[in-house]
């Protein structure tokens, strides 16, 4: 039986939860609004914004939102009442599938010796917060980002380059993408719409809202965006307890999905993805610390829960943007996932290497190039290698759009 799309389990609890979202948009869009007349350096290099007239405009517009965003707090309130509960019913994540022309998983895929498949991995933050917190990080249009970069994604014809990008060498025909701070939902359906004819499975909207036990009240959900050419045959999502200050209002957290790959001599050929987004503040390393612990434990009971007995274990990989950089404190050097990795680069691959299905072997310091690699190929019958990998705030792989930097992206190749 496959993953149903909504996250209510009943239509009648998805239609509440809409018109829940229906009436508080409003109040939404006006304090999206006035956050957003805020401009960024892009904006302010712009000719006709840098006139005294734009500066009116713009304090007379701030004007005629704050009145009505006061006067739309009454009714918000009542329907955040409302929609609070229904939070309680909702599943972690919404799903889309795109129904295909032919089978991408799933097929009789034997595994020869000497013989393999490679498999790509793409992770970005691509910063799609509502446009008025967007501005903070100097960024702005987030739906027409979200657009462009859905449009402009590797396997997508296109006649131009749009002006300003820059672009990796990105093979066309990844398999998985794992975005993160995918938070604004209109962004996510745009998303959703332009990526759905290339990847058949995608779980977006991924996190926690309302009261999340002692990870306390969540008004974003975690960000997390997952696109797959492949069936997907299981999902798990943990939202982390220990978030503060901003990312406490955010369902930061680990998503896990065990994916079909193929069959052999009727055993299932199976992958695991976990895609995560750790805490940002820079001061807050022992935050990361524990979050990394409490994720590598969550995808291990994952893989453990999922595995059925016979399954080859084709991958493992942990990805996602995990706020490891060259400014963060020592402390993160001394945890177990990189004591045994010490030879991080600005790219942050952390390659971890396994020899059976709980067994770890020395892992191997490698200073992984900038192209998709191709890791030793190992046997069927054993777990495949599995690995670490991270953004940094100095990665390589850029996707600039009109000048400003709107995607850190990492892609790996993985041959079994």
């Amino acid at each position: 039986m496959g993953l149903r799309e909504s996250p209510y389990s009943s239509r009648f609890l998805g239609a509440l939860n809409s018109g829940a979202r229906a009436a508080l948009f409003p109040s939404y869009w006006l304090l999206n609004q006035l956050l957003a007349l805020q401009t960024t350096t892009a904006e302010k290099r712009q000719w006709h914004k840098r006139c005294p007239t734009f500066a009116l405009w713009t304090v007379a517009k701030g004007l005629l939102l704050l009145p009505a965003f006061l006067l739309s707090l009454p009714f918000s309130l009542v329907a955040f009442l409302f929609w609070l509960p229904l939070q309680a019913a909702r599943r972690p994540f919404a799903y889309q599938h795109t129904p295909e022309r032919a089978p991408s998983g799933g097929e009789e895929c034997p595994l020869l010796e000497g013989q393999g498949h490679t498999f790509s991995f793409l992770s970005g933050n691509v910063c799609l917060l509502p446009e008025g917190l967007a501005k903070f990080s100097n960024l702005g249009r987030s739906q027409w980002r979200a657009s462009t970069s859905g449009k402009s994604w590797p396997g997508r014809s296109r006649t131009r380059t749009a002006p300003g990008m820059v672009t990796a060498r990105f093979p066309p025909q990844a398999d998985f993408v794992c975005l993160q701070e995918v938070f604004d939902l209109r962004a996510s359906a745009s998303l959703c719409r332009s990526l759905g004819p290339i990847y058949p499975h995608i779980l977006y909207d991924v996190g926690s809202y309302g009261l999340a036990g002692r990870a306390g009240l969540k008004v974003f959900n975690s960000g997390l965006f997952l696109a797959s050419r492949h069936p997907i045959l299981a999902v798990q999502y943990h939202c982390y307890p220990n978030g503060k200050g901003e990312d406490a209002f955010a369902a930061k957290g680990l998503l896990s999905v065990q994916v079909q790959l193929g069959s052999s001599h009727g055993q299932r050929i199976v992958g695991y993805l976990n895609c995560t987004h750790m805490h940002a503040p820079e001061a807050d390393a022992q935050v990361r610390c524990d979050q990394m612990t409490l994720g590598l434990m969550w995808a291990q009971q994952f893989q453990d829960a999922s595995t059925q007995p016979g399954d080859i274990v084709a991958f493992d990989i942990y990805c996602g943007d995990l706020n490891f950089d060259n400014c963060s404190e020592g402390i993160l050097e001394g945890h177990r996932a990189l004591t045994e990795c010490l030879g991080a680069c600005s790219h942050t691959y952390f390659p971890i290497r396994s020899v059976g299905p709980r067994e770890r072997s020395p892992r191997v310091i490698r200073d992984w190039p900038l192209n998709p690699v191709n890791p030793p190929s190992v046997s069927p019958r054993k777990k495949a290698p599995g690995y670490l990998f991270s953004i940094a705030e100095s990665a390589a792989h850029a996707l600039m759009v009109g000048n400003r930097r709107e995607m850190h992206s990492i892609m790996l190749c993985y041959s079994f």
